[in-house]
């Protein structure tokens, strides 16, 4: 049975995929590169070895892996009830800037020793029966979009939070991808703005 999607006239999923194209095809990859990342993270020491053994592995390092991590190494409170009876700061802003949440969550990460790994893909899960445990093949990115040679990690609990959309997708429209060989046209993400393109900051 195919996994549908929840509401009036919702599609299968199968049926909406034919509206999306895949990045690598038509010339179109570098659309799902961050203009903006300003290290390569693949230079990085990884916390991750082959072989470890990990208490928590959470898949995803934004602003939900490090809250999950947070409440996992201080509990979660039962609904409706809290320690104390306080609120909390009445926030200055209705939206916190890209600054504050930012230094939220290095403060959150410093205080737990939460430690992110980018650039490693997760290739495989598995459940190993005996141990108890769970059994994730990892690669790394390595520079030139190479992927180094899978390797295992072991890890007592594990925790998806990749988000609900972690990749940009490209409408499928015809000759979409010439629009890019047409002088002076450029083609972006809007979850990955260039402003050298659009002008502003």
């Amino acid at each position: 049975m195919a996994a549908t999607v929840t509401g009036a006239g919702a599609l299968p999923v199968e049926s909406q995929k034919h509206h999306y194209q895949d990045l690598g095809s038509g010339g179109l990859a570098d659309v799902d590169k961050d203009p903006y990342a300003e290290f390569w993270a693949g230079e990085k020491k990884s916390n991750v070895e082959p072989g470890s053994e990990i208490k928590l592995l959470v898949i995803g390092a934004g602003i939900h892996g490090a809250n999950f991590s947070l409440s996992f190494d201080h509990g979660f409170w039962p609904s409706e009830r809290r320690p104390s009876k306080e609120s909390g700061p009445i926030p200055k802003y209705i939206y916190p800037t890209g600054y504050k949440s930012c230094s939220y969550m290095e403060r959150t990460a410093k205080k737990i020793g939460f430690k992110a790994n980018f650039g490693i893909m997760v290739k495989q899960l598995s459940w190993n029966e005996t141990e108890s445990r769970w059994n994730a093949t990892l690669a790394r990115t390595l520079p030139g979009d190479m992927q180094s040679e899978p390797f295992v990690v072991s890890a007592q609990w594990i925790c998806l939070l990749t988000g609900f959309l972690p990749n940009p997708q490209i409408p499928r429209l015809p000759s979409f991808a010439s629009l890019r060989d047409t002088p002076e046209s450029s083609v972006m993400h809007t979850t990955l703005w260039e402003w050298n393109i659009s002008g502003g900051s």
